[in-house]
């Protein structure tokens, strides 16, 4: 079994090193002009428009130096920092190979009680400790053979994301008044799981399934990581670290570590933890009073979750429902709780959907043409009754909109490019700004709602003192507090009748609370086991999102029958034991309340001088674009921009024993992608000599047939043009690449070439266009419900040197929604066309039917179906040895036809041909399996080939790794 083990933790570092080698997230726009600060400890990097938040973002991050690395015993060395800021996107990430930090600067509408810049400074400096220590810790001379990736492939294959961003979340809570840590929803799911569903095992839990609705990682290792700290200290986790980097060749050091230090497995530490909460959780809600409900949703078999509901035309409710088994769609619900949908938007933003009469306005994703980095926000518009979809685009972002009462405008919150931030209102019809609010101190907003004579908004506003709701007046232009601050996470306020409803946890538990718009006083509405949020008002009745193990159900409460209203005067954080443990364990909370008392040089960065960062090597070849490694040598590069990579290396085939040099250079920072690939070496095939043996009479009286190997060199040159547009929108993902590549290639004899094999140089051009349409996938999907990809080529070589003919090619793919919503058909089409003189000339560009090689041809047709659907979601484990999330199959049908030329024995075609018609049919079975808890799942089945001219069965091994989810 150890062997086993051993033999698969190969492959997964094989893999993984093969795929560490870039981590790209994408590009911003090429006319931005970068600058940047140097600090003790980093290098920020930015545009010249963001100087005032750079400044603020350094001051911050080296506060945070002297607090993230105590509990880990480490103090990183100096990394670079690059803030993307045009992009609507909220999120940092730390990363190796190159290494750095990437901070997506602009907030979200869901963000806790603290600055967004914090937050990201917090928790992405904590990953940078936890990597760094690694490194440092690693024997030197890994770190010599492999350079910075070595750092990327071990951690990917011995830390689990639970750890990594359990730590971090652990790190921002213990280090504010506030983290993801403190928030009821954050605990939310894993309540509702464990008190009506029961504890996953620890493979599902930390693996996911199709099956089931599962926290993600980052909640699970908040659970795990700070648990496991507050019984044992800090120093456990610092330990595990140290392990992982002294000893990489080991099978599990972060389990013999924690086993070494406590006396348990990981997952027996998992088991203890969630048995205990289990038992905290179900006594806390057996104690609270809850409120009877309606519910008054259809019930689902998958995890669904309804959310923004409104009353609407006062029977009917409206709602954004998405789950494991759909994509998100908006949707009217009937008093007999059957519904219907009303219009499938794209990627919406978080708590930006909202209706006023006939109208659902919201805030919409929508990508650049080019730059994925300075996608935008889009509101939509769409009216129920005439079906009519109305667009407002606006120079900055736009977030969480909400139609006036008297139809006339709508209010959002505004982020522009240096992250300033408003509370603005415009035009419905024109989009033009109407009214602006802004803090001295550029507080941020969530989630405006009206009053009922559209005069004043109610807003949650947060400052560096915590949250707290507002009023803001269109005449007097005043903002007004009307709650004191709080680090809970108030939330989502509506308003009816001189109160304003709203979400929050001062409970530890998201309950409905009211406000007094006049006398400030608050009160409880609703009282409920695990979270309520997205308050809706029609007279004395409620209707909100209520959550529990199947999802958010809608339910409503009459208020009028509430015979306990609670009036509540703390609306302060709960106690939290763990949260105060672990902030025991620091050296208190860093103060990042002066930023202006330190000002950092600034100076220009240069895209041309930093165009280069050779950060990793191999004695291996490593193929990036189909993680191969061969044996050879390996040079990376890739610059902080992420625009530009160098690849240098020796590939040596050992079957052939012979070697390329090669040299690779992509650039992605101008509107056209360039791509330049030069290969120079020696080349061997075989060939079966026959020799004769003759008498004296010259008659042959022997043969023999001997293999006879040659080689030869050959210089390929390419350089590739292609223009990546991206033409999303709503529902549907679409792209648009035209592309133009030319190639050079020379073949040299030597001696041991035979005369009559190829000799000279071609230089050839290729037009390639590749465009595709399809819909949006949801968790349990298998392909898209409905799609279109098409791909056309045309090569030819129209300059000096050989003549390989030309290759003109289409091919298709069309999706079809299955007999299930999880299944579906695949169809494939190809038809080409060649014309050569030479046996040497162009590959084929289309498929041909599995279980065939390709062959000579000029002409061929191609078709192909296939009919996917899952089986079964097992969600069984083997120990730790694998995982089976999902079992599924397809059944195929392949046929093409060709026209087959006919050659002499020197290679001449002549222009008679030979027409072949080839088919096949048959089946696959895979599986989706986690080997050893790595979180890159597997593919592993088999495929079954029948082919009916042959009558024969043929058998392949189908393995792939999907690494989608780093």
């Amino acid at each position: 079994m150890k062997k086993l083990l051993v033999l698969i933790l190969f492959v997964l570092i094989y893999n993984f090193s093969a795929k560490a080698q870039y981590f790209q997230t994408g590009q911003d726009p090429s006319q931005i002009r970068w600058r940047q600060i140097n600090t003790l400890n980093f290098q920020v990097i930015y545009p010249e428009e963001f100087e005032i938040q750079a400044q603020r973002i350094s001051y911050v991050l080296e506060k945070v130096y002297d607090f993230g690395s105590k509990s880990l015993g480490f103090r990183p060395h100096k990394v670079s920092v690059v803030l993307h800021t045009r992009t609507v996107k909220s999120n940092g990430l730390m990363a190796w190979a190159p290494k750095r930090i990437e901070l997506f600067t602009t907030p979200h509408q869901q963000i806790y009680a603290q600055d967004w810049l914090e937050q990201l400074a917090l928790h992405e400096f904590r990953h940078l400790v936890q990597m760094d220590k690694i490194q440092t810790e690693m024997p030197g001379i890994v770190k010599a053979i492999l350079g910075e990736q070595a750092t990327a492939i071990i951690v990917g294959t011995y830390l689990p994301f639970w750890f990594l961003e359990g730590d971090a979340v652990v790190t921002e809570t213990a280090l504010s008044n506030s983290g993801r840590g403190r928030l009821a929803s954050f605990s939310m799911e894993h309540r509702a799981q464990l008190a009506e569903k029961g504890k996953y095992s620890f493979d599902k839990a930390y693996l996911g399934s199709y099956k089931d609705f599962v926290p993600d990682h980052y909640k699970l290792g908040y659970w795990m990581v700070g648990k496991i700290r507050e019984k044992f200290g800090p120093q456990i986790w610092a330990n595990a670290l140290k392990k992982i980097g002294k000893q990489p060749y080991s099978l599990t050091p972060l389990n013999s570590s924690l086993k070494k230090s406590s006396g348990f497995t990981t997952k027996q530490m998992y088991s203890g933890i969630f048995d205990k909460l289990t038992q905290e959780w179900k006594e806390t809600i057996n104690k609270k009073i809850i409120d009877s409900i309606s519910i008054v949703s259809p019930r689902r078999n998958s995890y669904t979750e309804y959310l923004y509901p409104e009353f609407f035309q006062d029977t009917l409710i409206f709602a954004y429902r998405t789950s494991m088994d759909d994509i998100g769609r908006f949707v009217i619900i009937s008093p007999d709780k059957s519904e219907k949908v009303i219009y499938t938007p794209g990627k919406i933003f978080e708590e930006s959907v909202s209706l006023q009469g006939n109208l659902i306005i919201w805030a919409e994703r929508r990508a650049d043409l080019r730059w994925s980095h300075s996608d935008r926000s889009v509101i939509h518009i769409y009216n129920i009754e005439n079906k009519v979809l109305q667009e407002i685009k606006n120079e900055n972002k736009l977030f969480s909109p909400v139609i006036s009462p008297d139809l006339k405008s709508f209010a959002a919150v505004e982020v522009d490019p240096g992250n300033n931030f408003y509370l603005s209102v415009f035009d419905l019809t024109t989009g033009e700004l109407k009214d602006r609010f802004k803090t001295d101190d550029n507080q941020y907003f969530f989630t405006p709602c009206w009053d009922e004579k559209a005069e004043k908004l109610y807003v949650v506003c947060l400052s560096a003192k915590g949250k707290y709701l507002a009023s803001a007046d269109l005449k007097s232009k005043l903002i007004r507090p009307l709650t004191e601050n709080t680090f809970a996470n108030l939330k989502n306020p509506v308003f009816s009748k001189g109160l304003i409803y709203f979400s929050a946890d001062f409970s530890g538990t998201d309950n409905l609370y009211s406000i007094d718009a006049e006398s400030n006083r608050i009160s409880e509405i609703a009282s409920v086991r695990f979270g309520a949020d997205y308050p809706s008002i029609s007279g004395t009745k409620v209707l909100f999102s209520h959550y529990n193990s199947a999802g958010y159900q809608l339910a409503t409460i009459q208020i009028d029958q509430i015979i306990r209203k609670k009036e509540v005067e703390n609306i302060q954080l709960s106690a939290d034991s763990l949260a105060y443990n672990l902030a025991a364990q620091e050296n208190g909370i860093p103060d990042f309340s002066n930023p202006d008392s330190v000002k950092y040089e600034s100076k220009k960065y240069s895209k041309i001088g930093h165009l280069f960062n050779f950060h990793s090597w191999a004695p291996a070849y490593i193929d990036v674009n189909s993680y191969e490694i061969r044996p050879g040598v390996s040079l990376f590069s890739q610059n902080k921009l992420g625009t530009a990579e160098t690849r240098l290396g020796y590939d040596y085939n050992v079957a052939d024993r012979t070697g390329r040099y090669k040299l690779g250079f992509s650039y992605s920072g101008l509107f056209p992608e360039i791509n330049a690939e030069l290969s120079f070496g020696n080349e061997a095939s075989n060939y079966f000599q026959i020799t004769n043996t003759v008498n004296k009479l010259n008659q042959i009286i022997k043969s023999d047939t001997i293999l006879q190997r040659f080689s030869w060199k050959e210089l390929t040159a390419d350089f590739d043009v292609r223009l990546p547009l991206n033409f999303s929108k709503g529902k549907y993902s679409r792209i648009f690449y035209p592309e133009v590549k030319y190639t050079l290639n020379q073949v040299l004899h030597n001696g041991s070439t035979p005369e009559n094999f190829y000799s000279g140089n071609y230089h050839a051009l290729a037009y390639r266009l590749y465009v595709y349409n399809l819909l949006h996938q949801s968790t349990q999907n298998l392909m898209p419900r409905w799609g279109q990809q098409f791909d056309l080529i045309y090569r030819y070589t129209p300059f000096i040197g050989n003549n390989l003919g030309t290759l003109a090619g289409i091919q298709s793919v069309l999706y079809f929604p299955g007999l299930t919503k999880n299944s579906g058909l695949r169809v494939y089409q190809g038809y080409q066309e060649k014309s050569f003189t030479h046996s040497y000339n162009f590959s084929n560009f289309v498929h041909f039917p599995r279980g065939f090689s390709g062959y000579q041809n000029n002409k061929v047709y191609s078709l192909s179906a296939d009919y996917k659907f899952p089986i079964c979601y097992p969600d069984i484990n083997f120990g730790k040895l694998a995982y089976i999330k999902r079992l599924k199959s397809s059944v195929f049908y392949d046929y093409a036809w060709l026209s087959v030329p006919v050659a002499d024995k020197n290679g001449t075609i002549f222009p008679n041909d030979h027409e072949m018609q080839l088919k096949s049919l048959g089946f696959e079975l895979t599986s989706e399996v986690h080997f050893l808890r790595f979180f890159a799942p597997f593919e592993l089945g088999f495929r079954s080939v029948y082919r009916p001219q042959f009558k024969d069965f043929t058998f392949d091994l189908l393995v792939s790794v999907d690494f989608n989810g780093f």
